[in-house]
């Protein structure tokens, strides 16, 4: 490891540092713990990348469930609407069930946007349907899903998934800081995280998700074939994997590098997590001020690539 370090306050009100190993919600990471997830079950023989999803929730009986595949929903083609779309202020409600199948059967009312499999379009509710497809394979909580797919398996200790309005110990608050760093600036978050499910609602630390990425690129979550199959992307959905993009960066002496990544924000917290398979390389960010700037490590610009820059250097 080069190095870590807990950078700024947690608390502003209170004056209060990070700590490393405070955790924070990882938004959209939660996907790439869910496409992992699912990857495993299609290595047991539970599911079947290219099966309709309406063979895992038959309760969905619009058309498009029994043409829709499970391997569309895991690469964003399968033409579904956002959450949103779909259920009016569907993150801010607190009247909804959030364990995965119920918000499955919310989104379920809908249309498709464009024909599956034509285009990539990014949207939370083709891993709000996989977190539900977990849940009833294994009939088991998305929760107890990923803990025994992935954070037990990976020794990721201090991982969860936000379900109702259950406090998290020791996570910091959130702030909008766009208008200066005032104590009192916390983020108008008016978000229910338990909504997101499968697509944002699980929470990390980075030194968990370091323990991830080790056990993804080893043999302790996939076996290659399954892990490569995963990994797969290709220009025209702009370098989009299963949960991840992968993409490849030339550096100087190296040649040109494969790096895998995954970022997400949700209600004021941002994450980064890149990391460079054959050279064994991480690196995670995580923060709880919404002004973060968006990486764009693929343009070879922002603080995770100048990280992973000195990393290779070394």
């Amino acid at each position: 490891m080069v190095g870590e370090f807990a950078v700024g306050l947690a608390d502003r009100t209170f004056s209060i540092h990070h700590t490393l190993g405070e955790p924070m919600p990882v938004a959209s990471v939660t996907k790439l713990f869910v496409a992992v997830s699912v990857m495993r079950q299609v290595q047991a023989g539970r599911i079947k990348l290219d099966d309709p999803v309406q063979r895992y929730l038959p309760f969905l009986d619009r058309p498009w469930a029994a043409r829709v595949t499970v391997r569309q929903l895991l690469r964003h083609r399968s033409g579904l609407p956002q959450p949103e779309t779909v259920v009016r202020n569907f993150y801010a409600r607190t009247d909804l069930k959030t364990d995965a199948v119920a918000l499955a059967k919310e989104l379920g009312e809908c249309d498709l946007a464009f024909e599956p499999g034509s285009r990539f379009e990014y949207n939370n509710t083709d891993y709000v349907l996989l977190g539900a497809i977990l849940t009833s394979t294994l009939e088991k909580s998305l929760e107890d899903v990923l803990r025994e797919e992935i954070f037990t398996p990976a020794g990721m200790e201090s991982s969860g998934v936000i379900t109702g309005r259950r406090v998290i110990p020791l996570m910091p608050p959130s702030y909008d800081l766009d208008d200066g760093p005032s104590a009192d600036a916390r983020f108008p978050a008016h978000q229910e995280l338990a909504n997101y499910s499968g697509a944002g609602a699980a929470y990390s630390t980075a030194r968990d998700l370091l323990a991830f990425n080790v056990a993804l690129m080893g043999d302790d979550l996939l076996d290659r074939k399954f892990r490569d199959v995963m990994l797969e992307s290709s220009p025209d959905s702009g370098f989009g994997a299963m949960g991840c993009w992968v993409y490849s960066i030339d550096f100087s002496g190296l040649g040109s590098v494969r790096i895998v990544e995954r970022h997400g924000a949700i209600a004021g917290y941002n994450v980064v997590d890149l990391f460079a398979p054959e050279q064994g390389i991480s690196v995670i960010l995580l923060c709880n001020i919404s002004s973060f700037a968006e990486p764009q490590t693929w343009m070879r610009e922002g603080l995770a690539y100048r990280l992973l820059e000195l990393s290779m250097a070394r």
